[in-house]
């Protein structure tokens, strides 16, 4: 999800202004948040998560300074006391990026998860003209 701000605290998702789609050029930020379910026999090992931006072409977005718009998280998610066995564990995440870089057309933020990826793993945001 797209929103105005986002972050994890005490292992919660906190979201203002989400379901972003479309948003004025000049924007300072943009933040991407939701949840992940990782699998029960995934926990207590390492999971690589990468975000990446895509122009509306699927081809990745540099900044200004020609730096790729990407960013890799790795994360690990124990088995809490009391979970019940086979249960998926939930991992929160927020990622806020500097957008007012961004010239107006349709970008896409891509989830991968150990280099893997799904369609429904992806967001969109249309910058339109100020």
């Amino acid at each position: 999800m797209l929103c105005d701000f986002a972050q994890v605290a005490e292992g919660k998702l906190n979201i203002l202004g989400g379901g972003i789609s479309v948003a004025r050029q000049g924007v300072p930020q943009i933040s991407v948040a939701g949840l992940v379910d990782v699998p029960w026999d995934l926990a207590n090992t390492e999971v690589s998560a990468t975000f990446t931006l895509l122009d509306a072409d699927g081809h990745q977005v540099s900044d200004p300074n020609g730096v790729a718009v990407t960013l890799t998280i790795g994360f690990e998610m124990g088995r809490p006391p009391g979970a019940v066995k086979g249960a998926p564990l939930t991992w929160p995440f927020a990622v806020t990026i500097a957008t007012q870089w961004l010239p107006p057309g349709r970008y896409t933020w891509r989830l991968d998860l150990n280099d893997e990826t799904h369609e429904d793993w992806t967001t969109t945001l249309s910058i339109v003209d100020a």
